[in-house]
């Protein structure tokens, strides 16, 4: 059983691609799973019979019954968690519906195992189960909240998420002793997660993506800069202010064609009006990315803020692009710098090392191509498939 606060179909954010990837394999290796999940009215309808075809069993609930309803949400429900003990992240999530579920699908039937998808999502968890549970780690919540505390400058934000990275490095401990094992996306998350939780069984189940589905573009337009990422996720839309405002104009004393164009959903009116002024172009949610992520130049990635590993790099580097990107940005991922991939943390030096792709040609032709050989060789589907073989057995 694989239980989930959404639904991972139409798999258009990482959480989801994860998720959709890991339901196929399973799949793939002669496993039956039952997925129950969260599912919003807008995605009702939309995986085109997907769900079924993968799934042994399908168990939606309207994303209404998730946590304890809009009081708990937004900024007032903020203003609730203050005094309790539990993060805000978690709180809102907690919801009777699901564990009532859970109880209900766990009396049917006998599962081999419980596969309890996204950290938060511990708080429905209660034990004990007649079932081994694995948590399916994402991230880590009290790194990614202590990246936003380093970057923050207003003084009563940054004593609100000081508050948070306490209660989540009390709660996300206790919370993981819950399951019986963890799969991380990466060896750097498994390393935390050990030094977080002594003795608890780590593995690595990777991200990774169908390279089949992915085709190296044969051309680029030459000074276009991308970068994918859903703009209601905090640590994208401080990527892009970031870049926009200490890495493109440097950028541009340099190539002064160069143009820099962000993919993902849900831009608010705010962050257009003010970044579209500095000559960045919004294009919202596309429905397939790859080609405009393949006619582009150069992809880059960032980010200052966030844990576990990024889809975006797994996907430019599948349609061979060459990729500039933050160390944070890159972390858990096995790219060589300077042949795969180039990092640079600081403005000036992700600008340079932007505009040499953007001036040479052959240069960021064979980075994409070396880029594409070790998603093939690491991040693949079929890495995927080996990774899960193995831990199952274990």
């Amino acid at each position: 059983m694989f239980v989930a606060l959404d639904v991972p179909y139409p798999p258009d954010r990482g959480q989801r691609m994860r998720n959709w990837s890991i339901l196929r394999a399973l799949r793939a290796e002669g496993h039956e799973t039952t997925l129950l999940s969260f599912c919003a009215s807008e995605d009702l309808g939309r995986d085109g019979g997907e769900l079924i075809r993968t799934c042994a069993d399908v168990d939606l609930i309207p994303a209404s019954g998730i946590g304890g309803g809009a009081a708990h949400r937004g900024q007032l429900g903020r203003l609730r968690g203050l005094l309790s003990p539990v993060p805000y992240g978690a709180g809102r999530f907690r919801s009777a519906l699901l564990q009532e579920r859970v109880r209900g699908r766990l009396a049917e039937r006998r599962y081999d195992l419980v596969i309890w998808d996204e950290a938060y999502n511990l708080e429905n968890l209660v034990r004990p189960l007649p079932v081994p549970v694995v948590l399916n780690s994402h991230d880590i919540m009290q790194v990614v909240w202590d990246r936003y505390l380093q970057v923050e400058r207003h003084p009563l934000k940054r004593a609100y998420a000081a508050l948070e990275v306490r209660k989540l490095r009390r709660w996300e401990a206790a919370a993981h002793r819950r399951v019986d094992a963890v799969w991380a996306v990466s060896r750097h998350d498994a390393d935390l997660l050990e030094q977080m939780c002594p003795g608890l069984p780590v593995l690595v189940i990777p991200n990774t993506v169908d390279i089949g589905t992915y085709e190296m573009s044969e051309a680029d337009d030459g000074v276009g800069v991308v970068f994918i990422g859903g703009m209601d996720w905090f640590p994208n839309r401080d990527a892009v202010e970031f870049f926009a405002r200490a890495v493109l104009p440097a950028l541009r004393t340099r190539v002064s064609a160069a143009q820099f164009a962000v993919v993902g959903r849900a831009p608010s009116n705010g962050l257009r009006s003010r970044l579209e002024a500095a000559g960045v172009r919004f294009l919202g949610r596309v429905e397939d990315i790859r080609p405009v992520v393949g006619a582009a130049a150069v992809s880059v990635i960032p980010l200052r803020i966030g844990s576990g590993v990024r889809w975006k790099i797994l996907e430019a580097a599948a349609l061979g692009k060459a990729m500039v990107s933050t160390r944070l940005g890159a972390e858990g991922l096995n790219f060589v710098d300077g042949s795969e991939i180039a990092l640079a943390d600081e403005p000036a030096a992700m600008a340079a090392a932007i505009a040499n792709l953007l001036e040479r040609p052959r240069e960021r032709a064979a980075m994409g191509a070396a880029a594409r050989w070790r998603v093939e060789r690491e991040y693949s589907f079929e890495a995927l498939r080996s990774s899960l073989r193995k831990a199952l057995i274990q």
